[in-house]
Parts: structure tokens; sequence; C-alpha cells
């Protein structure tokens, strides 16, 4: 076999693949994309190879919202000027549907990571952007309850146990407690993975203090900056409180910064997270201290 069906055939090999992959060249023009990537943005070969990835895909005009584009290009660029993967928090982008020549945007949600393909010298040659459409897992709700295998949240004001009861046994629940809709589309989009875990969503902290106190969760997911009162404030609550001081709570934050880290676990959390987060590093703490969890209980 010669080097011109080698490529042939790895070209086809890579547009057969199952994951919506967009390769770039350094310069930001459309190189390839693979064929569910076509299919989930409503695009053509043929119409996107050889054009510049912003004159192929723009924010809606019409939202002024908007910004999934402009973040992608700061995105682009930092991984061309670092050479390293770059992960991109959730966002909202616009397709622009090139059937009988509309442009018809129809919002989508893309959990996205841009990856350096770099030459033997250690060169830029490639970036492959990489996404994961979640679109259809919905979003979030001030309070709502995810049971395995539902297809709609559940208003926890009804659904709760009452204060002192706890779960039946072998059942999992986490409590994330998070104001931003965005986050919480991609939490819940990750622990799809885990369906056996119920799933708690609580956007505000001093309700949250309530819920987990009820509840009783395996696991807290908490985020730093919260409408009512901080992440801070709720840890120290549920650590002064004897009925939640031993649930492991985890911190989320995208301040990165080591003070920040050390501070929140000196404070009670068992470990801290940088948004956005990762699939498999929140799997793999979610595993950790779940298990922890039910054998402790």
């Amino acid at each position: 076999m010669n080097s011109t069906t080698d490529a042939h055939n790895f070209r086809r090999l890579f547009e057969f693949a199952p994951g919506l992959y967009l390769v770039l060249d350094p310069q930001l023009y459309v190189v390839t994309a693979t064929d569910a990537y076509l299919h989930a943005t409503f695009t053509l070969r043929e119409a996107i190879v050889g054009r510049h990835v912003f004159d192929v895909f723009r924010d809606n005009l019409g939202d002024s919202h908007a910004d999934g584009i402009k973040n992608l290009g700061h995105s682009l660029e930092r991984v061309k000027r670092t050479k390293l993967l770059d992960k991109m928090a959730l966002k909202k982008y616009s397709d622009h549907r090139l059937e009988n020549n509309r442009a018809d945007n129809e919002a989508r949600y893309w959990s996205s990571v841009n990856s350096p393909v770099l030459d033997a010298n250690g060169e830029l040659k490639f970036i492959i952007h990489c996404v994961e459409d979640v679109t259809d897992i919905g979003g979030g709700t001030t309070v709502t309850v995810e049971m395995p295998a539902a297809t709609t949240p559940i208003d926890i004001r009804t659904t709760l146990p009452n204060e002192g009861t706890h779960h039946q046994e072998g059942t999992v629940s986490i409590v994330y407690v998070e104001d931003t809709p965005d986050n919480i589309l991609l939490v819940r989009a990750i622990l799809k993975m885990r369906p056996a875990i119920k799933f708690i969503t609580v956007e505000e902290g001093i309700p949250a203090l309530g819920v987990i106190r009820r509840v009783q969760p395996n696991l807290v997911l908490l985020d730093l900056h919260l409408p009512d009162i901080n992440g801070d404030e709720v840890l120290r609550r549920l650590q002064a409180d004897a009925e939640t001081r031993n649930i492991p709570v985890v911190m989320l934050s995208a301040d990165a910064s080591k003070g920040a880290a050390d501070r929140l676990i000196a404070g009670g959390a068992r470990s801290y997270m940088t948004k956005p987060v990762g699939i498999d590093e929140l799997l793999e703490l979610v595993d950790s201290h779940v298990s922890h969890s039910e054998n402790a209980r």
C-alpha cells in the first residue's frame, strides 16, 4: 500500500470517527471535519473546508448576549500561544443551516476542548476543535431533583424526605449548589454517565443548607460565588452543624489560585476543582467520594 493510499484511508477513517471534531490550521482555516461534526452543525464539508472558521460560524446577531464565538476565538488564540490543550466553559452557539441558502439560527449547547497538534520540532501544525453537543439534556431550575431514568425534573419541595430521614440503602445522591445554568447543564451532562446517581441542584446557599441537612447526600458540589451567601459561608455552616459536618464537600470555582484552594480545604472542604470542570476529572472525583461515603455509612 503506497503513501497516497495510506493518506486517503486515514482521512476516511478520521471522517467516519464518531466524535465531533473540526481540524483547523494555525491560521484558523478549516482543514477537515468528521461526518458527525458536519451533521451536528448542519454544514457540508465542501462548504466549509478552506474557509476561515469565523467565516463559517458566527454568533446570532440578534442575540446581544451571544459570546460563544468570541470565547472560541480566545481559546484558539491561547492554544496558538501556549501550544497546550484549552478547555472551554459550556457555551451556547447558533447553527447556521446552509440548506436552501437559508441561515436558520438554532441554539445549541457545546462542551468544547481545543487541542494542538505539533510537528517533530514542536511547531503548531493543526488545532483539533472537539465538541460534545449536550443541548438535549436541558437547563437548570432553582431546586430540582433528577432521579435515575427520570424524564423531567421533580419539585424538591414535594419530594424530599422529612428532616433526619436518610435515603434507602443503595441510593446515591449528589447536591450541586450552583446558580449558573451553563455550569449546571455541564455537570448534569457529565453525571449522565453515572445513571444510578440522584442529582439535586440548588441555586442559592441558604436553601441549600436545608436541602443538604434533610437529604444527607453522599457528596456536595459547592460553587464559591452564590447570589445570597458565598460558598465559604455555606461550607462554614455545614461544618458547624453536627448533622452535615461529615458530608464530603467539593468546592468548584474559576479561581485557580493555590491560596483559595488551601483556604477552603483548611475550612473543611475535601477537595477543590477549577472550572470549567473536566469530564474525567469530575467522574474520578465523584467515584472516589461516593465510594468512600458509601463505605463509611
